[in-house]
């Protein structure tokens, strides 16, 4: 069974954005960015929903074709949960999930290949972290409070869960990785 790895960016208050937020909450540096270069050379399958897939491949449709994350992004496998048309779809290697949620998830799970990983929608992340279906939690803690400006708090809505931390580093003095195993998985 193959693992299905969410990554998160959030604040020291738990919002995945705010209002007027820039890119990864305004903290770039050397070594954030030889980690999500790095993770984007693993062997992997992103998981996506509709309307990430459509912000990614517009995005990257602007980016130089030289640019190496941009690259690899647009040649790894994707794998949408979206009902978009099929003319939609056409971003690199992409395939379409329909059907029941949770069903669908745990059979790509049980297909044969490199682990899953998704990446953006918080939507898809809280269902997938509510039906029980992550296997790695990965939390990019960026060191800002959002307060009332936050948008999308992490956690909203999900019943308890019992991570394991597994890993924990500091990306350039100030961004907090931290690796959880989650009960079950």
């Amino acid at each position: 069974m193959r693992d299905l790895i969410c990554d998160a960016f959030v604040t020291l208050d738990g919002f995945t954005s705010g209002a007027g937020s820039a890119a990864h909450f305004g903290s770039h540096g050397p070594e954030l960015d030889r980690w999500l270069a790095s993770e984007l050379e693993q062997p992997q399958e992103v998981l996506l929903s509709g309307r990430t897939y459509a912000k990614l491949a517009a995005h990257s449709g602007g980016m130089s074709r030289d640019d190496p994350m941009n690259r690899r992004l647009s040649e790894l496998p994707k794998v949408v949960f979206s009902g978009a048309p099929d003319e939609e779809l056409a971003w690199g290697p992409t395939r379409r999930l329909r059907g029941d949620f949770g069903d669908r998830i745990r059979a790509l799970k049980g297909e044969a290949g490199p682990p899953i990983r998704m990446i953006g929608s918080l939507k898809l992340v809280r269902r997938l972290l509510r039906d029980g279906l992550v296997d790695r939690l990965r939390l990019l803690v960026f060191p800002v409070v959002l307060g009332a400006s936050g948008r999308g708090h992490l956690f909203d809505g999900l019943p308890e869960l019992e991570p394991t931390l597994i890993g924990c580093r500091t990306l350039d003095g100030s961004v907090v990785l931290l690796e959880y195993r989650l009960a079950g998985s």
